[in-house]
C-alpha cells in the first residue's frame, strides 16, 4: 500500500519507506514496487516500528519541502517476468531560503584540520568537502569567513586556489589531487569534528602505526569519510595513498614548513626531518 509522503518537513522527520508499493485503486492490486534513495536533504536511517523492530526510511536533515523524480525515466528492473517492476525515485529536500550545507557523507574526501592526539586516534576539524559545485557563503567562520591569513583571504580558500604565498608544496598537493578528482573544495559553514583513528591511518602495517609519528596539531590533512560515525564526530581515514597530511609546520623546530621527502617524512628547509602520514602531492 502506498504511504502519504508529506510536503513539508523537518530535520529528523521520516518521509517514506525505502520500499513501497502501488496498487490499483478498485481492486487493490499491487502493480509495481517502489524503491526511494537518499538525495540531497536526506539520509537513509533505520526507524523503529515496534518491539526489537526496524525498518529503513528515508529521513530528512533540512527544513523545507519535499521532491519526490524518478531516478530513471521509463526504466523498469525486474529479475523475471514473474516478480514485480522496481520503480527508483530519489528523494530531496529543498530548502530556497538558505544554501545547502554540504553535509560529508561516506565516501567524500574532506580537508580538516587536526586539534589533538591520543595513542589511539586524533582528533580533527572537517573544514571543507571536496566533490562539490561550489564554494558556498557562511557565516564567517570558515573558508569564505574571517579564518583570514594574507589579503584577508582563508587558508583553505586559498589552498583552494592555490595562492597562499609560501605554501607552494601544500598548493600542488592540494591543487593537483582536486584537479585529478575534479573537486571544489565546499566550506561547511560550522565546526565539523572526525576522528582518525590509528587502525584507518594506513593501509599497510598497521600494528607499527603510531598517531603521533603520522600528525601534529595543526596540521591540515586531505581524509575520506568512511562513517558517519556516532552522531557527535566523524570517522575519517588516510589508508590511500592520495591521502594523508597535505600542509604542516615543524613542531620541533622554528615552526618552518615542512615539504614531503617520501610517504612518512618531511622536511623544513633548514634540514629538520619529522615523520607524518604524507599524501601523494601529485
Amino acid at each position: 500500500m502506498s504511504v502519504e509522503i508529506p510536503r513539508v518537513v523537518v530535520p529528523g522527520q521520516p518521509i517514506v519507506p525505502e520500499f513501497d508499493t502501488a496498487s490499483h485503486s478498485a481492486d487493490h492490486t499491487i502493480t509495481q514496487a517502489r524503491k526511494y534513495l537518499s538525495g540531497p536533504g536526506t539520509t537513509l536511517s533505520k526507524i523503529p516500528t515496534g518491539p526489537n523492530e526496524e525498518v529503513n526510511a528515508i529521513v530528512a536533515t533540512l527544513k523545507g519541502k519535499t521532491v519526490i523524480s524518478p531516478k530513471s525515466k521509463d526504466k523498469t528492473s525486474s529479475a523475471s517476468k514473474d516478480e514485480l517492476p522496481v520503480n527508483e525515485f530519489l528523494v530531496s529536500v529543498v530548502n530556497h531560503q538558505t544554501p545547502r550545507v554540504p553535509l560529508p557523507k561516506e565516501g567524500d574526501y574532506v580537508l580538516c584540520r587536526v586539534m589533538k592526539l591520543t595513542s589511539r586516534q586524533a582528533f580533527v576539524e572537517i573544514l571543507s568537502v571536496d566533490n562539490q559545485s561550489s564554494i558556498l557563503a557562511d557565516s564567517g567562520v570558515g573558508s569564505n569567513g574571517s579564518l583570514g591569513m594574507a589579503g584577508g583571504t582563508s587558508l583553505v580558500a586559498n589552498v583552494s586556489s592555490g595562492s597562499v604565498a609560501g605554501t607552494s608544496v601544500f598548493s600542488q598537493a592540494v591543487g593537483a589531487t582536486n584537479a585529478s578528482l575534479g573537486a571544489h573544495p565546499a566550506d561547511l559553514g560550522e565546526s565539523f569534528r572526525g576522528l582518525i583513528r590509528v587502525q584507518d591511518i594506513r593501509a599497510t602495517e598497521r600494528d607499527k602505526t603510531q598517531v603521533v609519528e603520522s600528525f601534529m596539531p595543526g596540521d591540515i590533512v586531505r581524509a575520506e569519510v568512511i562513517n558517519i560515525g556516532d552522531g557527535a564526530s566523524y570517522y575519517l581515514s588516510t589508508a590511500k595513498n592520495e591521502l594523508g597530511v597535505v600542509l604542516s609546520r615543524s613542531h620541533g623546530g622554528r615552526g618552518d614548513m615542512l615539504y614531503p621527502l617520501d610517504y612518512e617524512t618531511m622536511v623544513s628547509v633548514s634540514g629538520h626531518i619529522e615523520k607524518r602520514k604524507v599524501a601523494k602531492p601529485f
